[in-house]
């Protein structure tokens, strides 16, 4: 309320277990992230995991169909994503205009690549909270503490790490481009042939 000058809607609002996974998550150094195939709106009524098929990228440049566990759809990862942002504006964890941007950011790529890509986006996007934000963090601490020893000035907040780490990340132009913006121009241009999709499961 502080921040939002109001309470979130009821379909926002995040439950006690969602609440105390994010806080867990945070304690333990782990990027605060969500498994968006179970950390939706209306938590206590979807307890079944999602699936959805899509074209993923794999070695030498060929896709495959694989089954996903995660939102089929933008719209769907908007709905998890809004509520993550609702645990960690409680939690203290990110600020808004960060949350925002990111998200703002994944629409943009979607709009940008369309919908055939989106299992690929979700790819990307879910590495880049579970494993990416990860390595941005020792990186981000890093460059703190050489700033820190040579008497220079840091942007770096140590008591709120992942806002920076939020904020790096959607600007990791390099990590989008590989993980996402070059297999996804594959996709659209219809560079791979059919035959280089085959069937799978993840």
């Amino acid at each position: 309320v502080k921040i939002m000058d109001e309470m979130p809607p009821p379909e926002l609002m995040v439950t006690v277990e969602q609440l105390t996974a994010i806080d867990y998550t945070i304690k333990a150094g782990k990027p605060p992230t969500a498994d968006f195939a179970v950390y939706r709106r209306h938590g206590a009524r979807h307890l079944k995991r999602m699936h959805f098929q899509a074209m993923v990228p794999m070695p030498g440049g060929a896709f495959r169909i694989v089954e996903m566990l995660g939102p089929s759809t933008l719209e769907e990862w908007l709905e998890s994503y809004d509520c993550l942002t609702t645990a960690l504006i409680m939690l203290n964890a990110v600020r808004r205009p960060r949350l925002a941007a990111y998200r703002a950011h994944v629409v943009r790529l979607h709009t940008q690549f369309g919908p055939q890509t989106w299992g690929l986006l979700y790819q990307a996007e879910f590495r880049c909270r579970g494993e990416w934000m990860e390595h941005l963090r020792y990186k981000l601490v890093s460059e703190h503490n050489q700033a820190l020893m040579k008497g220079t000035v840091s942007p770096f907040d140590s008591s709120m790490p992942w806002d920076s780490v939020w904020d790096r990340a959607i600007n990791d132009a390099t990590y989008w481009r590989n993980e996402f913006e070059i297999p996804a121009l594959m996709i659209v241009t219809n560079a791979q042939r059919k035959s280089d999709v085959i069937d799978g499961t993840k």
